[in-house]
């Protein structure tokens, strides 16, 4: 790759990304967790979690940008706590596209669509596919301090969900920093070298993936509010070796009829009668993880 387009390609990720010091082009990485005790039942389950993921922004003019985020997700439920199968599997392909405009000098707007096909593959068919959207607002208040306030909203096999969105990339210093958008993501990460940062992460997931009809189209409502201590390895000046250690927090994953739908999520809160799941829950639990990176520096 010549000096020239280098140049090119960091102008366009300097203007779509000035958070967080970098931007994460590619990722790949696995999460186990292994030994979670179902409820009412002696039995146990291990959960592994697997999932790939790229962000491609494309100038098209002065201040405005095309963004295409598409990603790959794997959940594998083993030993199961359902009755209907012993290891189950899900799959998510998710194609975000978004557009971003800066305006009014401290301002960017972003407006992303994002659809997905969430289910165990068994029939796919266009129950299959969910829809999404999300509008962010980001504000530089000041060198070293942006704010962020927005709005997602999707469609799930569970009902809609609405989550306000609040975001915050703070530089406290030349090594502690904290970026997220709540309720989602928060991440507070402490460079002890150039080739090594370290800190605690928070990620919540709310999502829903369908089995095919010779499970009558039943759904796996899965909710996971997860906290890590995370430690990234520069391999090079762009490859990232990290690794995670971590807990679950509040965890839930059930399967419920297709028919049984809540009127409404907003964030935490859930508005209408489901009535019962089909299987019992199981524990919150210990994670491990390791992911590869592909990274672009915003910032020295």
């Amino acid at each position: 790759m010549s000096i020239r387009w280098i140049t090119i390609v960091f102008l366009l990720l300097a203007g779509i990304c000035r958070g967080q010091g970098y931007l994460d082009l590619f990722s790949a990485g696995a999460t186990v967790s292994p030994g979670n005790k179902v409820e009412e039942s002696q039995g146990e389950i291990d959960v592994e979690e697997a999932k790939v993921a790229t962000r491609l922004p494309l100038k098209l003019s002065n201040g405005k940008y095309l963004i295409l985020s598409p990603y790959y997700s794997y959940l594998r439920l083993s030993s199961g706590p359902t009755r209907f199968n012993n290891d189950d599997a899900f799959h998510q392909y998710g194609l975000p596209i978004g557009y971003q405009q800066e305006f009014a000098d401290s301002w960017k707007v972003l407006l992303m669509g994002i659809p997905r096909l969430s289910s165990d593959l068994g029939d796919i068919s266009q129950e299959d596919f969910l829809y999404g959207g999300l509008l962010l607002f980001t504000h530089q208040k000041r060198e070293g301090l942006a704010y962020k306030y927005g709005l997602y909203y999707g469609q799930e096999f569970f009902g809609p969900m609405i989550v306000p969105i609040f975001g915050l990339d703070w530089k406290m210093g030349e090594r502690w920093r904290f970026f997220g958008n709540l309720p989602i993501n928060g991440t507070l990460q402490y460079r002890a070298h150039q080739r090594f940062s370290t800190g605690l992460r928070f990620l919540a997931n709310v999502t829903s993936f369908r089995l095919h009809e010779g499970f009558e189209s039943i759904y796996l409502h899965k909710v996971t509010n997860d906290l890590y201590l995370f430690a990234d390895c520069y391999l090079s000046s762009k490859v990232v070796l990290r690794g995670q250690l971590g807990r679950s927090f509040f965890r839930s994953m059930r399967f419920y009829p297709k028919n049984e739908q809540l009127d409404a999520a907003v964030s935490l809160l859930r508005f209408g009668d489901r009535g019962d799941p089909l299987t019992n829950d199981f524990s919150d639990g210990n994670l491990f993880g390791i992911s590869l990176i592909y990274r672009y520096a915003l910032e020295d």
